[in-house]
């Protein structure tokens, strides 16, 4: 059994020392993570509370200790979505177009055309593209059946590239 898995098992049991240190092996996951979605520092670190907060009262919900990750994301991504509303904002892409390098379009184009996408195409394409989960494991997070992921996907694609072709 890995030791996440054992963390997991202890922390559902109430083992709060499990706890904290299941979380602090997962922090760099979620707080890079949550930068791809909320704008400053001060978001991030809310999100990261909430996130933590929520798993330590929810824990015992969890069905599958092996999808632990996956449940700590969705936990992550809905209170970003919570920051994002509650202050009336679109997901922020600067994090994501800091890193990006091989594009071939400018930063700023590429941003733009992010923000253009709705969140529901927005949100698959930066956990495939830059978090690295593949279809099977964002279908698990966000709770869409898999053709569902693979189609905002392709749809998101599309997208970007018929409003940079509109702006050529």
């Amino acid at each position: 059994m890995s030791n996440d898995l054992f963390l997991v098992k202890r922390s559902k049991a109430g083992n709060n020392e499990a706890f904290v240190q299941l979380m602090m092996k997962k922090e760099k996951l979620l707080y890079n993570m949550a930068r791809k979605f909320l704008k400053n520092e001060e978001d991030i670190a809310d999100c990261l509370q909430e996130t933590m907060m929520d798993a330590f009262k929810n824990i015992k919900s969890l069905k599958k200790d092996k999808y632990f990750d996956t449940w700590l994301c969705r936990i992550l991504i809905n209170n970003s979505n919570k920051i994002i509303n509650k202050n009336n904002r679109i997901l922020d892409y600067k994090a994501i177009l800091h890193e990006e390098k091989n594009t071939s379009i400018d930063s700023l184009e590429l941003r733009n055309l992010l923000l253009s996408l709705d969140s529901k195409y927005s949100v698959p394409l930066v956990l495939y593209y830059y978090n690295g989960y593949s279809i099977k494991e964002i279908s698990e997070i966000l709770d869409l059946p898999i053709n569902t992921i693979k189609t905002r996907l392709a749809r998101a694609k599309s997208r970007l590239k018929i409003q940079q072709f509109k702006e050529e």
